[in-house]
């Protein structure tokens, strides 16, 4: 793991500033902060996240998509989120964009539930098996394809797995002070993936997580971009079971698939 960026590594850096950030955001290296090098907080930061058991986050996650140019970005998700996480698949997600249209994911480990109280609708099927970090394939279709609550869905799960697999993603690091960005190595398709971390340095605690990963979609080179700020972060606290079972308040309807109400159209949610 070096800390010094090729020219590769600087045209990917370039690129995510150009097209997914304000340049408040990105800040090209910078001397090395002093205490902890950088490859060592990476390792400490994969160290703690990936030996984790159960966990549960809260806070505000935003996810956009920039095709190459000059072309504004689209943002396909901005929400509240809140996670938990626990062995035996148990699975928890809601979500709230702008105090309406709240959703819910929930699995127990046998079965699993999603959930729309503006629809007073639910969908009930059996749960998948539990996914570790070293399942998580980091590589995913053009999120576009899919309704918000997915999109919010997928990343809210690749976001610990990921922290997990940082010490053995990383290829090129450095710090500036508690921000830390981090050059993923080439994937089995040849592709990068660019992240900064806001690191409590006494913790280790991750309070912000900007991942910006390259994806090919039709032909076109696309950068989606994933922002969390973290609310709290717990990790390895207690979590009752009570919080990964659904219980059908008594006015809603259980169905096949769900539709999301959307302000143009609506878009189908698939049985989960």
């Amino acid at each position: 793991m070096r800390c010094v960026f090729p020219a590769t590594a600087a045209l990917l850096l370039q690129l995510a500033r150009g097209v997914m950030f304000g340049q408040a955001e990105v800040q090209a290296p910078a001397a090395q902060a002093a205490g902890i090098e950088p490859a060592d907080l990476v390792s400490k930061i994969a160290e703690k996240y990936g030996a984790t058991k159960q966990y549960s986050f809260a806070g505000d996650l935003e996810v956009t998509r920039k095709i190459a140019g000059d072309q504004p970005s689209e943002v396909l998700a901005k929400a509240k989120v809140k996670v938990a996480i626990a062995p035996g698949a148990k699975y928890r997600l809601e979500i709230e964009n702008a105090g309406k249209y709240l959703y819910s994911f929930l699995s127990d480990g046998r079965k699993r539930w999603a959930y729309i109280p503006t629809l007073k609708k639910y969908t009930e099927g059996q749960a998948a098996a539990a996914v570790t970090s070293a399942d998580v394939d980091e590589n995913f279709e053009d999120p576009r394809l899919y309704p918000e609550p997915e999109i919010i869905d997928r990343l809210s799960r690749l976001a610990v797995p990921i922290l997990a697999r940082l010490a053995k993603t990383a290829e090129n690091v450095y710090r500036n002070g508690a921000v830390l960005t981090v050059l993923s190595k080439k994937d089995d398709r040849d592709g990068q993936s660019l992240m900064y971390l806001t690191v409590e340095l006494a913790t280790m605690t991750v309070g912000r997580m900007v991942w910006v990963k390259a994806i090919s979609s039709k032909g076109e080179k696309v950068l989606v971009r994933s922002a969390i700020n973290f609310e709290s972060f717990r990790i390895d606290e207690p979590i009752a079971d009570s919080e990964f079972t659904f219980v059908p308040p008594k006015n809603a309807k259980r169905t096949d698939t769900l539709t999301i109400p959307r302000e143009h159209g609506s878009r189908l949610l698939s049985k989960r």
